[in-house]
């Protein structure tokens, strides 16, 4: 197994800086353990001939059980945590500590996904990003949003939504062609990369957790390697709804039968859809009509978020910090401002180098925040029994899918998806209320709770 220890630049000083405050035990290197039997190192796994690696923050249990009969050579418990879009593992420090230092014999894993945070950062190119369309253009009347909206009803403003929309069959046809296979080309780079980062580090299994983009990219994972995967935890995961941008809706697989049979008589000129608050349905607009256009041009034109911050100067670090300084002060569980400005420092420097990972969620995803490829659409070939679905109880993503999800799981003999909400917290709610979070997190594994 080859590992690559300490680059001596900002993001690692910031990475070793942020853990050091927050877990007395951590080490940038391997072999320090504390005198209760916990270890904390940062350990970056070689994962191709090239010499692209995983990042990873490791925190070690090393205690072990005293019922045992034996000491075991490998630990009892792996969790696997990955973070979420233009994140990175130390978002996840305020869990680490709390999750591992009353389970003997555990192993946590922080990975970053490659391309975010201190993994390699390689050129990545698709196939399909030149000859499939980024969008498909959805029609409505915005008398209808008006007239919706002026009812007086306690909505969200991303529900203000028309009673009915259209969608060109020949825009659906020209959206259909290699959108498929483009979503897979992507999701197989993250897939492929955690697998071998798995098979150079000897974990025949472990529990698999996943925020936002990164749960979207757990289940993917747990699809393709299902005797990997324990349990899934997705943590307000993305892509699971459906939508008009869906590729697996019935009415566009069958618009291309008709269109494959040279049929075009019975081609119609638009699919005509009544619009569903519910994300199980194709017809779900979530909050397509309040995303604006310039946001939907860069969208399409998947220009990085990153990059624009990096091309307003100094500008760009204050608009990052201010921004993060909101979602990590709100909730009043975070309130040293040294842990906050060590966080900030990480958050920035983590983010500083340019990546192909910054514009993958622009290729799967559309403006609206809804997949292409929906996880409801492939939880039928899910094999991984056990998974809990956990938002925040002020989330932006639509809690429902979670509810959903764990619906059409919990139909499947031998199921046993579970739906829960923390209390006091957003998007982030592994931040924004730890203890609650990692309090529901330990009771779904069946791990110890500490005293």
């Amino acid at each position: 197994m080859d590992f690559i220890l300490n680059f001596e630049d900002e993001d690692q000083l910031s990475q070793d800086r942020l853990f050091t405050h927050e877990l007395p035990y951590y080490r940038s290197y391997q072999g320090y353990m504390s005198p209760k039997g916990l270890s904390a190192c940062n350990v970056k796994t070689i994962i191709d001939s090239k010499g692209d690696y995983i990042n990873e923050i490791r925190v070690e249990n090393n205690t072990h059980d005293e019922d045992a009969l034996s000491v075991p050579k490998d630990a009892a418990n792996h969790l696997v945590m990955i973070h979420g879009y233009g994140a990175s593992c130390g978002w996840f420090y305020k869990n680490l500590h709390g999750l591992i230092c009353a389970n003997p014999n555990s192993k946590i894993h922080a990975l970053d996904l490659l391309g975010f945070g201190l993994s390699s950062r390689p050129a990545v190119t698709y196939k399909h990003d030149t000859d499939s369309e980024p969008d498909l253009e959805v029609e409505y009347d915005l008398k209808d949003i008006q007239q919706d909206a002026s009812k007086g009803k306690k909505k969200r403003k991303t529900f203000a939504t028309p009673k009915s929309f259209k969608v060109k069959s020949s825009d659906v046809l020209k959206y259909m062609k290699n959108q498929r296979e483009l979503v897979s080309e992507v999701e197989q780079v993250y897939i492929d990369s955690l697998e071998k980062w798995r098979m150079n580090n000897g974990i025949e299994r472990f529990d698999l957790m996943g925020h936002s983009f990164g749960g979207y990219m757990a289940l993917a994972y747990a699809l393709k390697y299902p005797s990997r995967v324990k349990r899934l935890v997705l943590v307000s995961p993305g892509g699971v709804e459906r939508s008009p941008f869906a590729v697996e809706n019935p009415r566009y697989l069958a618009l291309q039968e008709l269109a494959e049979e040279d049929d075009n008589d019975r081609l119609p000129e638009y699919l005509s859809y009544q619009t569903s608050h519910w994300p199980g349905d194709y017809s779900f607009l979530g909050r397509y009509t309040s995303v604006k256009e310039s946001f939907k041009m860069v969208w399409r034109s998947r220009v990085s978020f990153f990059a624009m911050l990096r091309w307003m100067g100094p500008f760009g670090p204050k608009n990052l910090s201010e921004r993060n300084i909101r979602k990590l002060t709100r909730s009043n569980t975070i309130t040293d401002w040294k842990e906050i400005d060590l966080f900030m420092k990480y958050v920035y420097n983590t983010a500083l180098k340019p990546s192909f990972s910054e514009t993958s969620i622009m290729r799967i995803f559309d403006a609206s925040i809804v997949a292409k490829y929906p996880l409801l659409d492939r939880l039928e070939r899910l094999q991984v029994p056990k998974s809990l679905w956990i938002y925040g109880e002020h989330d932006f993503m639509f809690t429902d899918c979670g509810r959903a999800a764990v619906k059409a799981l919990n139909s499947k003999p031998g199921f046993e998806a579970k739906f829960d909400t923390v209390s006091n917290a957003g998007h982030n709610l592994y931040l924004d209320n730890h203890k609650e979070f990692n309090s529901k997190v330990l009771k779904f594994l069946g791990w110890n709770e500490a005293k």
